[in-house]
């Protein structure tokens, strides 16, 4: 899971993403040449690890302490000068997106819960049209969790909703009782 301070928040991809979900994800290296204009979308936490060995896929196990840690790039988005890797020529205005997972864009990953599917179509956008599109579609709901700073606050919003609204319906009643037997 990839939170909002491991994306890119300049690229307007992913600037408004909450979080992105890639279930078997690996890394992406990228040499830079010249006329290149790399854009590094999301990335890892500086805990991850590369394991390039075997080892357990089990959910269950507990985590491997195997392979190096350090921050890896997940998601790179590439623009400018870019040369065919068969001999083809080169253009300009060239725009190439890798992602280190393919299943992000699975029906499983990008259900609620997540913004990869919302980060699937960005893509699309970034690479066929004109980027400023993107920031239309990009401000559908997402998940938003209410985060409360402590607990006497909920508390109080508790007592609030148990008696506050009891109270307030009680004398709602009782100046309507008034106001009628004052009319008659």
């Amino acid at each position: 899971k990839i939170l909002p301070n491991n994306m890119d928040k300049q690229n307007v991809i992913v600037a408004n993403l909450q979080n992105l979900i890639f279930p078997w994800v690996s890394s992406i290296t990228v040499t830079p040449k010249d006329g290149e204009n790399i854009v590094y979308l999301a990335k890892s936490t500086g805990e991850a690890r590369a394991q390039t060995d075997s080892f357990v896929l089990d959910p269950q196990a507990a985590p491997s302490t195997a392979g190096t840690p350090g921050q890896y790039n997940l998601a790179v988005y590439v623009s400018g000068k870019l040369t065919s890797a068969f001999n083809q020529g080169s253009t300009d205005k060239a725009r190439v997106a890798l992602v280190g997972d393919s299943d992000f864009a699975s029906d499983m990953f990008s259900g609620q819960g997540s913004d990869n599917m919302l980060f699937f179509q960005n893509l699309v956008d970034g690479l066929s049209l004109d980027s400023g599109l993107i920031n239309i579609r990009a401000k559908t709901a997402t998940e938003r969790p209410i985060t409360l700073p402590d607990n006497k606050t909920k508390e109080m919003i508790r007592y609030v909703n148990i008696f506050g609204i009891t109270v307030l319906v009680l004398i709602i009643g009782m100046l309507r009782y008034f106001l009628r037997r004052r009319n008659k």
